[in-house]
């Protein structure tokens, strides 16, 4: 296994931790703050949100993995761009 291969199954094994974590922290975090806590439905929601396009771009992968190699910078431009929209 390559160096690359690793990089790739961390971050990914990164991502679905923080997209099941982060609503979980948020949620205590609110509780010990007096905010009320999150419910269950808005937890599915938030993991819904993140979940879905994670999944979908490891299964669409196999089609578009050649053509986001060679347009790595137009790709990082975006990726950067829109999280910068969402912060």
């Amino acid at each position: 296994m390559d160096s690359r291969c690793i990089f790739i199954h961390s971050a990914s094994a990164s991502s679905l931790l923080g997209i099941f974590l982060t609503p979980l922290l948020v949620g205590l975090m609110l509780e010990s703050h007096g905010q009320g806590g999150m419910s269950w439905d808005a937890i599915g929601a938030i993991v819904l949100q993140l979940l879905v396009p994670f999944v979908a771009g490891q299964v669409a992968q196999r089609w578009i993995g050649g053509w986001v190699a060679r347009h790595r910078g137009l790709v990082a431009y975006v990726d950067q761009g829109s999280i910068l929209l969402v912060v």
